[in-house]
């Protein structure tokens, strides 16, 4: 919804009034000027956001970012300068100006804290100083991290740091953080930029907005803003707020050449697994962990700036995850399990490389040049295995009722095929003896879908790789009163997903998803003695663990691609203008284009055995070829599975890919899946061009007030397959007598989705915002925010794309016409730093989401020639996307964290930190909709209400150590109409220790143990708690080595 024109006038007004009322009491006091840098004595470290003051006036600055300070119009004379920086001892230091003229003065500071230390050097106290230090200065509602604030980051995840920050949550894929959430607000609904400018995403070659945190490196970050108020000057896609990466800066320190490294090895320690170099594993096991950090300031005039990182991590990871669904009963009381899956992740080796270059000029003293590049890759081998036993899921009409009738030897005798007197921890499930299903088409997958017991063997593996490249010129002027930035941007991110490993991008053997499957199979599932994780035994039927007894195999292997580029310009001006009341103004222009690109090369194989034809006597004739036998069992395998039922004899993709590639007339392709490449061929493109006008005008020496207004206009152009079927194409099917052959398979396919289809869409918005700020005393003050954001569809939402489901008499169809979701926000904190160095917040906010997309599926295709679909399709359901209604969030925060120097003796080292976040929501659209009766009441899936981390620290004597836990509290992980199928996450906690010796100045050594509680990745239950319904484990990360500079 856009804000009134009356509301425009308004916001107009109060610019007015603000410039008006500073040029009233506009004053020259003088014509002297006092500039300098500031830096830490110990570290020669420069320090961004001292504070600078003339003793007895109302006159003060800041330092920028090479601790620069400049104060002017001074009266001539002696006066005093007051230097301040968090953690560190005021200076008060004398000067004598003269009218006219410019005085240089260079502050150092320092503080007692550093007798404790045994060796001095930069490092986490100090980042976690200009973090406070630059929150403090803040006009709005921001957290800032240094990135040492919670030490060593095992893997360079820049996801895992931010899991540490008060209402920042994480969202894991396996042992990795992928995704975050900002005050439970997805990553869809968040930016991340760097420097300011977005960073392209492929978003693991899908269709949505999030951005992927696996796929970046904390090598080459300064430090981090996590904006929950935005201001005008910020993108306004931040309905849940924004993350800014910034990058490290030569020009950071006094001293010109500095080389830091770190060199180590990382390890789950149940787990090596299967790796394809080298390098990824130099010991069985154990992966690189290392980081190295050069920069230096170079030429005769020292302005020349270099800083170089580059990453290397990889690190071993698998586990085990237990799937089960059960009876759809929506009270409590006994229900059975109807199926259970028990996986394996066996080869889920991940590697990342990350480098960066940035490189700063110094045309002039008013004038720098700057260029930053970035190149991260990303590789992970994935290798799943599942065994997965199951039986009938839902009533139909020929089995009206679930529960088997039996004699009285307990043997079936119709019915269904659960045994009566099930309990919570027993289900017995029976054979089948009779074939239920008569298969329309060659292709099947399975006969006995829903009747009665079967075993399937699935693996699914693939080699996904990645790679963002970022290309970032930029000039800054700096004169007197008056800031001008301006750069550009190119981000370039891409996604492989490489199975058949033809044309690849990434080098390996060819692999796969492949499938067996036994029918006609009795079993038991039995939780009695562990509810999590059950023993199976088999009941009736050929015997599981003989690999021969499986039949039916196949194997899919699909390509994926996911391309996204970013190209970005930005303008910025900021004018400082001296007056009674100081403010400036500042206004800027943002241009940018990003596009997308995804596509999906599909193929399923069936083994035919050695006559080549499918659904013949020999289709299964050297089948136990294909086995992965071996007794070189994982820890979670021999943990978990050996004496629960025995460990499967899992099939092994790479042994299927490779004779599918070598023996082609052995295997008979499903030609329909190839259809695919055409339907999931996807493009789009979105242009945004945004300009911005603020004011920040410190009204009263203790308040300050920013205000503004920004403007967006998004175009956006899609292209995607146009499902559409000619009136000759109809009646040439119509009058097709005989099989469907491959080539007319292959034909109709590209006759009905060969075409393309195209949109444009255009929207404009208006997204105010006032700050305002209060300093109490010189440690305490408050902060209350209005802002405004936008969260734009997903792009796979309105890309033109139509899925049919024949079967199920249902459309998929996206929608071009979605608007964005649009926010509004309210926030309060009240924030009290300690002396030297910590700070205690509380915050309250209140966001209102409206337009909120959402999933329809009341809509069905009407009859006639006129239906919107040629005719076709009706009856049929649609479901699609839609803007309706709105959603509330209201939450409070509260935040802590200080180094304890009042205490004694050695105690002075010891630090404190501790933060939670409690969240509540409300809607009135179909995301919050649940059945009679179902305990999600009305909650929104993915909302996690509670969360909190804390964490102690000693730092002396040469130690640093630190213990960490981070908690998650109970939330919804997924809703339905159906209370029985409603799943929650459980509570956990994860705890981690950090350690570090300095041995020397210049080495130290760290030992990490990343959840040595073991604590489960996921323990989730459907309805009540007693039928849990997926369970992952999440072993501990061992990383260690030494590091140090030259």
């Amino acid at each position: 919804m856009k804000p009134t024109l009356r509301f425009t006038f308004s916001l107009r007004a109060i610019l007015i009034a603000l410039l008006a009322s500073t040029l009233v009491h506009a004053q020259a006091v003088g014509s002297a000027t006092i500039s300098g840098q500031v830096s830490n004595a110990a570290t020669k470290s420069y320090l961004q956001g001292a504070v600078v003051e003339i003793v007895g006036t109302a006159l003060s600055t800041t330092t920028d970012r090479e601790g620069r300070f400049e104060l002017v119009r001074l009266p001539a004379g002696a006066l005093t300068l007051s230097v301040s920086y968090t953690g560190l001892d005021e200076k008060r230091v004398p000067v004598a100006v003269a009218a006219g003229l410019r005085s240089t003065q260079d502050v150092e500071l320092t503080s007692a804290i550093y007798k404790m230390e045994k060796f001095t050097v930069a490092g986490e106290r100090e980042g976690t100083a200009l973090a406070e230090t630059l929150q403090r200065l803040a006009p709005n509602v921001k957290n800032v991290v240094s990135s040492d604030t919670f030490g060593n980051i095992a893997d360079g995840n820049i996801g895992d740091m931010l899991q540490h920050v008060v209402g920042i949550t994480a969202d894991y894929n396996g042992p990795d953080v992928r995704q975050i959430s900002i005050r439970g607000v997805g990553s869809a609904l968040s930016s991340v930029t760097m420097d300011g400018s977005q960073v392209a995403s492929a978003q693991s070659a899908g269709t949505g907005r999030q951005f992927e945190f696996e796929t970046a490196s904390l090598g080459n970050i300064e430090s981090i803003e996590v904006t929950k108020a935005p201001t005008p000057d910020m993108d306004g896609a931040s309905i849940g707020g924004s993350v800014n990466l910034v990058t490290k800066s030569p020009f950071d320190r006094k001293e010109g050449r500095v080389f830091t490294y770190t060199v180590g090895l990382a390890a789950q320690p149940t787990y090596s697994g299967p790796v394809d170099s080298a390098w990824k594993q130099p010991i069985r096991g154990f992966g690189p962990s290392i980081n190295f950090n050069y920069s230096d300031v170079i030429g005769e005039k020292r302005n020349i700036g270099i800083a170089l990182t580059a990453t290397v991590h990889s690190q071993p990871a698998g586990g085990a995850l237990i799937n089960s669904t059960y009876e759809r009963r929506n009270d409590e009381g006994p229900a059975f399990a109807n199926s259970i899956s028990r996986y394996i992740v066996n080869g889920a080796t991940r590697s990342r490389v990350a480098t960066g270059a940035k490189f700063i000029y110094k045309y002039s003293e008013n004038t720098q040049i700057s260029l930053n590049n970035i190149i991260n890759f990303f590789h992970e081998n994935n290798d799943t295995r599942w065994h997965a036993l199951n039986s009938q899921v839902t009533t139909t009409a020929a089995i009206p009722n679930l529960i088997a009738t039996v004699d009285s030897a307990g043997k079936r005798t119709g019915g269904g095929f659960v045994k009566p007197g099930y309990t919570n921890t027993l289900t017995q499930i029976f054979a089948n003896s009779v074939e239920p299903v008569t298969p329309t088409s060659e292709y099947y997958t399975s006969k006995w879908t829903g009747f009665g017991g079967t075993a399937n063997l699935n693996v699914a593996s693939n080699d996904k790789s990645g790679r963002t490249y970022v290309f970032a010129p930029s000039v800054r002027h700096k004169y007197p009163g008056m800031l001008i930035d301006y750069g550009l941007s190119y981000s370039n991110s891409a996604t492989y997903y490489d199975v058949q490993h033809e044309n690849d991008k990434y080098k390996a053997r060819p692999t796969g998803s492949a499938f067996l499957e036994i029918a006609n199979l009795g079993f038991a599932i039995d939780r009695s003695q562990d509810a999590l994780v059950p023993s199976v035994r088999q009941t009736e039927g050929a015997d599981w663990q003989n690999f021969k007894n499986y039949s039916r195999l196949r194997i899919d292997q699909n390509d994926q691609r996911g391309y996204d580029k970013v190209y970005a310009a930005k303008f910025d001006l900021r004018k400082d203008i001296t007056t009674k009341i100081p403010f400036y103004l500042k206004t800027g222009f943002t241009a940018q284009r990003q596009n997308r690109r995804l596509w999906t090369n599909p193929h399923r194989y069936f083994y035919t055995g050695p006559d080549g034809l499918l659904n013949t006597a020999d289709d299964n004739m050297g089948i136990e070829a294909f086995s992965a036998s071996s007794n070189d069992y994982t820890w979670d395998e021999k943990e978990y599975y050996l004496n629960r039922g025995g460990v499967p004899t899992w099939v092994d993709a790479y042994k299927v890919a490779a004779h599918r590639r070598d023996n082609p007339s052995k295997w008979k392709e499903d030609v329909s899946i190839t259809s695919g490449r055409l339907t999931s061929d996807l493009e789009i493109q979105e242009t945004i061009g945004a300009a911005y006008l603020m004011g920040n005008v410190r009204i009263t020496r203790q308040l300050s007030l920013l205000t503004g207004l920004r403007v967006e206009n998004t175009k956006v152009s899609g292209e995607g397959p146009l499902n559409f079927l000619t009136v000759d194409e109809r009646a040439r099917r119509a009058a097709w007598v005989g099989p469907v052959t491959d080539a007319e398979v292959r034909r109709r396919y590209l006759a009905q989705y060969g075409s393309r289809a195209t949109n444009q869409g255009e929207y404009r918005f208006l997204l105010p915002g006032v700050h305002t700020k209060y300093q109490w005393t010189s440690n305490l003050l408050t902060r209350l925010s209005w802002s405004t954001g936008v969260g734009r569809p997903p792009f796979g939402s309105i890309i033109p794309n139509t899925t049919v489901n024949d079967p199920g008499q249902a459309l998929t169809v996206t929608n071009p016409n979605l608007r964005p979701q649009y926010g509004r926000n309210w926030d309060f904190t009240s924030e009290y730093y300690f002396n030297p160095q910590g700070m205690i917040s509380f915050g309250a906010f209140h966001k209102k989401i409206t337009d909120y997309i959402q999933s329809d599926s009341s809509q069905f295709v009407p009859a006639g020639a006129n239906n919107g679909y040629d005719g076709q399709y009706a009856g049929y359901r649609i479901t699609t996307s839609l803007n309706s209604g709105y959603a509330q969030i209201r939450g409070m925060e509260f935040n802590y964290q200080q180094q304890l120097t009042f205490l004694p003796s050695w105690a002075k080292g010891l630090s404190l930190y501790g933060n939670a976040t409690k969240l509540w929501t409300k809607g009135n659209n179909s995301a919050f909709v649940t059945g009679p009766g179902s305990s999600a009441g009305g909650t929104l899936a993915g909302f996690l209400d509670f969360t909190g981390n804390i964490g102690v620290g000693f730092r002396g004597y040469g130690f640093d150590l630190r213990l960490q836990a981070v908690y998650r509290g109970e939330y919804l992980i997924s809703n339905s109409t159906t209370p029985a199928l409603v799943t929650w996450q459980l509570p956990k906690t994860s705890w981690t220790w950090k350690s570090r010796y300095a041995f020397t100045k210049t080495l130290s050594g760290f030992f990490d143990l990343e959840n040595f509680t073991e604590t489960l990745l996921d323990n989730r239950y459907a309805a009540f708690r007693d039928r849990p319904s997926s369970w992952r484990t999440f072993h501990s990360k061992v990383v260690f080595g030494v590091s140090g500079r030259l």
